[in-house]
């Protein structure tokens, strides 16, 4: 009996043993779960309030911009749906782009007049010639080109209006009937001046006729094809020239001015008169001398075209002979101009962004 008891006895401490571990263990998973709660509640806090405070940031510096508050909202909304930084919205112009195609694309009834007004504040409305197109949406209007069929057939064409979602080109002296219609393929390739040849490719939307003229909607694409116009890098320059020649048997000295650079020659302007007097002809050869970033130049070289410009000549000017360490000077020289005028450019649109504050 007393065995019986004693096991009876035993049994229960150890129930009360295992039941005050058990709650233990159960304090400790509370404890912890508590703790981690915590921290993960906490980092959301904190996460919120530097969010608010970035977005109150980001606002601040769209208002700069002469932004509204409702347009700010737009470019921090949608980038943020990108996962792209709403700052780089402000200052980068593909950036934008791509974050207000994402708002068209969702807001079928988006204002076009608002997001005119938003490109304009921020100085993307207009590209300078040395920029390439990052869109269709960037191609001037009234520029012509031509639109090539899938049969091969092609019209000529010139962009006749745009809004946010489509192109509308008009056929120029082309009529009924046609060899294309609505869904079909067509490729529009155009030449920008100083820049590059393009090429779009694209879907009809559709045919309008509009006071007996014929217009092509095309729907705007990003994916745009450039081949650079030329093959030498070329810049526009104003400096001295001196044009060194034979002229009746007497050396001539004659200074001009250059007005466009590349890595392969140089265009130089003279007064009328003395185009006139030296009859300088296509295919005369002459010494050019002149001097950028404090380093002299001197080729031989060839006039490969010539044209008239108000009161003077131009001349198309190619280099014959060239070493290489000068031809990578003037490369060098011309990717360091260039990367000035768009540091110009920006700077123009900053100032003309603060006189609309």
């Amino acid at each position: 009996m007393d065995e019986r008891v004693n096991i009876l006895i035993e049994s229960w401490r150890q129930t009360v043993e295992q039941g005050a571990n058990y709650k233990a263990l159960l304090i400790i998973l509370f404890a912890f779960t508590s703790i981690l709660l915590f921290l993960v509640f906490w980092l959301k806090i904190k996460e919120l309030i530097s969010l608010k405070y970035l977005k109150k940031a980001f606002f601040d510096q769209a208002s700069i911009y002469g932004l509204t508050p409702k347009e700010a909202e737009i470019l921090w909304k949608y980038a943020r749906k990108l996962k792209r930084d709403p700052f780089l919205t402000l200052e980068i112009k593909a950036t934008f782009e791509k974050v207000i195609q994402q708002y068209t694309n969702e807001n079928p009834d988006f204002d076009d007049n608002v997001i005119r007004n938003m490109r304009k504040k921020l100085g993307f409305d207009t590209l300078p010639e040395y920029i390439p197109l990052i869109t269709s949406k960037d191609i001037d209007i009234f520029q012509t080109g031509k639109m090539f069929t899938e049969t091969g057939k092609s019209y000529s064409i010139a962009l006749y209006d745009k809004d946010e979602r489509y192109m509308y080109w008009l056929l120029i002296d082309s009529y009924p009937p046609f060899d294309f219609e609505k869904g079909d393929k067509v490729k529009v390739k155009f030449l920008r001046r100083n820049d590059g040849i393009y090429t779009i490719d694209t879907t009809v939307e559709d045919i309008l006729e509009e006071d007996g003229k014929y217009i092509v909607k095309l729907p705007h694409v990003f994916k745009i094809e450039r081949v650079q116009r030329r093959k030498e890098y070329r810049i526009n320059v104003e400096f001295p020239v001196e044009l060194v020649f034979k002229h009746d048997g007497e050396e001539i000295k004659l200074e001009s001015e250059a007005v466009d650079l590349s890595s392969g020659g140089l265009r130089v302007c003279v007064p009328k008169d003395a185009h006139q007097k030296y009859r300088l002809n296509i295919g005369k050869e002459v010494q050019v001398k002149f001097s950028i970033e404090n380093k002299d130049f001197s080729f031989l070289s060839s006039i490969r075209n010539i044209y008239e410009e108000d009161n003077r000549v131009c001349y198309g000017l190619h280099f014959s002979k060239m070493k290489k360490r000068d031809k990578e000077a003037i490369v060098n020289y011309i990717i360091k101009a260039e990367q000035e005028l768009v540091k110009q450019y920006r700077k123009i649109f900053g100032k003309s962004k603060s006189k609309r504050m």
